[in-house]
């Protein structure tokens, strides 16, 4: 092991360390809310989250704004195992998943490819919100957030390309490694830069992306973007009896003492997680009836 090994596992002690204490915190407001289950009908909620959580199939109903969704979703659901290989090399030079062989092939294609879509992606997405002005994503309050967050994806995608296109150009890539896009950079990279430059390259672009990902993974749970990690359980945990209707509230059930809320103990648990979840897009805004006919809400 090396310096920057020794180096990395600190840095990656303190990151874990933040995030749990994080995550924790955002548990323990849960625990304050009413219990309920949300873990019945097992079958259906699993078929339910594949449909919408992972096909994405209410986000493509928007025909402009569901596929650039789409696009950086499933390259984030792929980049994911990149992140873990990531984290096993700046533990240790050895530990990494060639070992894999031809899956690891199919692997490095799809992440490669999918690196693209999200660049792709996230351009798209900072065209709608700074250049077309998408009315329902002009919020004041969070347009430099939201360019933060689209920003940091474009540095972690970019960054990874990068690293994986100088590691190419100086022959030191894994050899069941298949990289199309990376590969073109890598030509580009070799034409221009001296091997000690792209071993410069190689370590800026790594750190530099490993570095945005801790940092970026510790901001979700205080920003709207928690939906990154929070979106697919609150689908699973979403009502199968009656899942595009509020909870109703018997008036005439005797026994009851007070109606409504009153007290974050008269939430349910899951109420406050669909709070963790939204992410402020507006699309409820948009198909508001009162808001169509200009009533401010």
């Amino acid at each position: 092991m090396e310096t920057k090994n020794y180096i990395f596992i600190l840095i990656l002690s303190i990151a874990v360390g933040l995030f749990v204490r994080s995550l924790m915190r955002l548990i323990s407001f849960l625990s304050h809310a009413r219990f309920e289950v949300r873990w019945d009908n097992l079958f259906a909620r699993i078929s339910h989250t594949f449909t919408v959580g992972i096909l994405q199939k209410k986000i493509l109903r928007d025909k402009t704004a569901g596929p650039i969704h789409a696009a950086i979703f499933w390259g984030f659901v792929i980049l994911l195992s990149a992140a873990a290989e990531a984290v096993l090399e700046g533990m240790h030079p050895m530990l990494n998943l060639n070992w894999l062989g031809p899956v690891y092939s199919m692997f490095t294609v799809l992440v490669d490819i999918f690196c693209a879509f999200i660049i792709v992606g996230v351009v798209l997405s900072l065209w709608r919100r700074y250049i077309t002005k998408v009315k329902r994503l002009q919020v004041e309050s969070e347009k430099v957030e939201a360019g933060m967050i689209l920003l940091a994806i474009f540095t972690i995608v970019t960054g990874l390309l990068l690293q994986n296109s100088a590691r190419i150009a100086l022959h030191a890539d894994y050899s069941h490694a298949v990289r199309p896009v990376s590969t073109m950079v890598a030509g580009v990279l070799s034409n221009m830069f001296s091997t000690g430059a792209l071993h410069g390259i190689f370590e800026t672009a790594w750190w530099v992306h490993i570095l945005v990902i801790f940092g970026f993974t510790n901001y979700l749970p205080y920003s709207k973007h928690l939906h990154v990690f929070t979106s697919i359980p609150n689908v699973f945990f979403s009502p199968v009896d009656y899942p595009n209707d509020l909870e109703r509230i018997d008036f005439e059930q005797e026994g009851i003492e007070k109606f409504g809320v009153n007290d974050i103990e008269d939430f349910s648990w899951k109420t406050l997680f669909d709070g963790y979840t939204c992410t402020h897009c507006g699309r409820c805004t948009s198909v508001c009836p009162a808001n169509q006919t200009g009533k401010v809400l």
